[in-house]
């Protein structure tokens, strides 16, 4: 017996009449974004990554508070959130840095001085280093001996994710394999797991 044929408005059933959804990043924070502001705070922060199954430390709080907070302001912009979102490997970045700050206190006033670093040539306080900022950054940095290369070179280097510009997340990615190695964030956590084993 056929099923009767009916009318369906698609924007009834959550398609929004054939538009795209907004990306996942979006949705999962404006979920967060409690009060509608456009922000969420490191409670909020909190509460989505035990959510998500990763509950954080007051010390990865702390991290969060430093790696991502990239204009300083106290809350996370959807901006903000989004660079720290597309990482495929979030969760493991805030409890590697914590872990090297239990392990190594210079690695903790190392890591300010890399955020203050950051902070610095972002001069509108976007999250991100682009065009003149990137310039003025790649200056000093090659003028400090880092293996810089030419402008275009430093931004492919520091650029992980290829959108045009250098999130402060990439820039302490590229500064910690740099001075530690490309498996540092790895080798903290097999001596994480080797620890949780005994």
């Amino acid at each position: 017996m056929p099923l009767p044929k009916v009318a369906v408005d698609p924007s009834a059933m959550g398609f929004g009449g054939g538009q795209a959804p907004p990306p996942m990043s979006l949705r999962v924070f404006k979920k967060y974004d409690k009060d509608g502001s456009g922000q969420i705070d490191f409670k909020e922060l909190r509460h989505l990554c035990y959510d998500m199954g990763h509950p954080l430390t007051d010390e990865q709080i702390e991290t969060a508070r430093h790696v991502l907070d990239a204009d300083g302001n106290g809350v996370l912009s959807y901006k903000e959130f989004k660079a720290w979102w597309a990482s495929s490997d979030r969760y493991e970045q805030l409890e590697a840095h914590e872990q090297a700050s239990i392990e190594n206190k210079q690695y903790g006033e190392w890591m300010e001085g890399v955020i203050a670093h950051f902070k610095y040539f972002d001069k509108d306080h976007s999250g991100f280093v682009e065009g003149d900022e990137w310039d003025a950054m790649h200056k000093h940095l090659s003028d400090g001996g880092y293996p810089v290369g030419t402008v275009e070179e430093g931004r492919e280097k520091l650029d992980f994710n290829h959108d045009g510009k250098i999130s402060m997340q990439e820039y302490v990615k590229w500064l910690v394999e740099l001075k530690y190695g490309a498996g540092f964030f790895e080798s903290l956590n097999v001596q994480k797991l080797k620890l949780g084993a005994k």
